[in-house]
């Protein structure tokens, strides 16, 4: 019996008799209705690669390609590192094998970046592992994720404060083996003086499909809530010594990076205004994945605290590598439920299956590495102990009904804390995730930042 209908049947036969069924064994979400996807404002694309090219035409920026960010050198990624309790610090209680990669000691617990989006070459093309062929892409396993800055120390000059600077780290693979990486700054190609700025964004989530890569953000101050970046062009900039972005007097820098990745365009709501969760036409994008099943799409979800969150599923286009548009240029949903999952952020789908990262269950699993509180007996989900808070991180299993007017959850495991994103790879069957937490600023409860893959055929873990 295929695990989808072995889950029903159980449910399904303990209600019928009367049985208990734990609140954290399954939970229902409904499709939006017609008439709600219809008022979900559509996207319009704008593109600035003329702008891209402007700024490599009259500024020092060199020209280089991913082969040159996956070369020797750069980063050297761990394994994991977390020691052995807790599965090898992972905090994965279900029996799924697994295996992953810590990044460098500075990237591990540093406070001025936190990882968010998650993605990879198993994204890019469909059928395959590799990057598909094209100029400077190499045919080999890369993960790409993308990081969002904290406030820099006071001596740092400039002193970026929260999310005004994004970056995307790309990880090379031999066989299943984490080498090396190199983070690249994202940019935004201005007209201006200085050629270039940086992107104020949270970097909520990531994805990479063909030759573009994807950065959603919610809260993207100028309301780009979608920013399209072309992979077979970076920028090396002249000097690393200095924090700020563009070029002044022939000295180009992207925020001490050796890199840069400058976007070719962009996509807004029709209306151009930012976005407003759970019941506003703009939905929030706090997470994104690539379907492949069937017809290929994106999956966006929205962070809120609660339930009730979006899933939405976008069309793409796979001749332009962009999101698919309707006859008059826009991009409207195809489908969307709310999710019973609290504090959503990230989703993949694979046929009628699916797996959601989110809050784990007040109340189970009772204990775990994680700070511990129990209010009233209750084990609790949100945990702020010196002066950070941490978020109890649970992977849920979907299953998308038949007639796909709902989807119902059911807790899977425990995670990684403060874990972001998702993305499955059909080809080789691996759930990626990646998580954020760096530890307490009292040295009680350590980092655990990772990237983990975790093997699940046909997305049932």
């Amino acid at each position: 019996m295929r695990r989808t209908s072995a889950v029903i049947v159980v449910l399904l036969l303990a209600g019928f008799l009367g049985l208990p069924v734990p609140a954290q064994a399954a939970a229902t979400g409904r499709a939006l209705t017609d008439t709600e996807l219809a008022q979900i404002s559509p996207l319009r694309y704008h593109e600035t690669l003329g702008d891209r090219d402007d700024v490599a035409a009259r500024f020092p920026v060199v020209k280089t390609t991913l082969n040159d960010l996956l070369a020797p050198g750069g980063h050297a990624a761990r394994p994991l590192c977390h020691g052995a309790a807790w599965n090898n610090g992972t905090n994965l209680q279900a029996n799924i094998a697994y295996t992953g990669n810590c990044w460098d000691a500075t990237d591990t617990t540093t406070a001025n970046w936190y990882p968010q989006g998650m993605t990879g070459s198993g994204d890019a093309m469909n059928g395959s592992v590799n990057y598909p062929p094209c100029p400077g892409c190499p045919g080999r396993k890369i993960t790409a994720v993308s990081w969002r800055n904290g406030t820099f120390p006071a001596n740092a000059v400039p002193r970026w404060q929260a999310n005004q600077l994004a970056r995307v780290s790309f990880t090379g693979f031999s066989g299943a083996t984490a080498e090396n990486y190199r983070h690249a700054l994202l940019v935004e190609p201005d007209g201006s003086a200085e050629g270039f700025r940086e992107i104020n964004s949270h970097a909520d989530g990531l994805t990479w499909y063909g030759n573009k890569l994807f950065l959603f953000a919610g809260g993207d101050p100028a309301g780009r809530v979608i920013r399209v970046f072309d992979l077979t062009q970076f920028w090396r900039m002249n000097s690393t010594s200095s924090g700020n972005v563009g070029c002044v007097g022939g000295v180009c820098s992207a925020a001490w990076s050796s890199f840069a990745l400058p976007q070719i365009g962009y996509y807004q709501f029709r209306d151009a205004g930012g976005c407003a969760g759970v019941t506003g036409p703009r939905p929030c994008f706090s997470g994104v994945s690539l379907d492949r099943s069937g017809v290929d799409s994106l999956i966006t979800v929205e962070h809120v605290q609660a339930a009730s969150g979006r899933v939405v599923r976008w069309p793409l286009d796979f001749v332009t590598a962009r999101l698919g548009e309707d006859a008059d240029g826009l991009v409207r949903p195809r489908e969307a439920w709310f999710s019973p999952v609290w504090d959503m952020q990230g989703a993949v789908f694979y046929n009628d299956m699916g797996v959601m990262e989110g809050l784990c269950p007040n109340g189970y699993p009772a204990v775990s590495y994680m700070p511990h509180v129990t209010v009233g007996g209750v084990s609790q989900s949100i945990v702020s102990t010196g002066g950070t808070q941490y978020r109890k991180s649970c992977l849920h299993q979907v299953i998308i009904s038949a007639d796909r007017s709902r989807i119902t959850t059911s807790y899977l495991t425990t995670a990684p804390g403060n874990a972001q994103n998702l993305s499955f790879w059909p080809a080789s069957n691996e759930l990626w995730l990646v998580n954020e937490y760096r530890g307490d600023t009292t040295g009680s409860y350590g980092s655990n930042r990772q990237v983990l893959s975790l093997t699940c055929v046909n997305l049932v873990c």
